[in-house]
């Protein structure tokens, strides 16, 4: 769930796509996000493009419970540097490349091995515009208090379709 000053955009379904070598111990993961069956302020039918926009997800240390805790930069290509939510004719809001901390990182333990991601992102960076004869609610303008709410459970697979182990390790 992702809040504005405009309201609220929620989706029915995310999904996030990234590759990476076996046994890899790369410091960052980076994944392609697709959002559909959206609402936004309210409104049904809303979009979600994110203009080729990944999302890179690194580690910085551990929390309390010695859980791996890091953030997530938002890479978009030179073209367009946002992904865009938009709404007909009330109020378009434009997510700019950032990087912004809270993302936890829970192990979980089994056969095969997989991790459960929780997101509590604050002070996001977004522009909104309104498309109708008013602005949006809390005014058009660049914004710096968005928060990106949510949960999700990452599983590894190899080329040929077998899962296989997904781990994250803190500094």
């Amino acid at each position: 769930m992702f809040t504005t000053t405009a309201g609220t955009v929620k989706c029915k379904k995310a999904s996030y796509a990234g590759t990476t070598s076996v046994n890899a111990t790369e410091a960052t993961q980076t994944v392609t996000p697709t959002y559909s069956e959206c609402t936004a302020f309210g409104f049904v039918g809303a979009t979600i493009d994110v203009n080729e926009c990944e999302y890179q997800f690194g580690v910085s240390g551990k929390d309390a419970s010695n859980n791996p805790i890091g953030g997530v930069t938002i890479v978009c290509p030179k073209v367009k540097k946002y992904i865009e939510v938009t709404t007909t004719g009330v109020c378009d809001v434009k997510v700019f490349q950032q990087t912004r901390p809270g993302i936890t990182y829970t192990n979980i333990a089994g056969m095969p091995k997989h991790v459960h991601v929780h997101v509590a992102i604050t002070g996001l960076h977004y522009e909104q515009t309104g498309t109708s004869p008013f602005n949006c609610i809390g005014g058009n303008g660049t914004k710096t208090n968005g928060t990106y709410n949510g949960q999700a459970t990452v599983k590894a697979f190899e080329t040929a379709g077998n899962q296989v182990d997904a781990w994250v390790t803190g500094t």
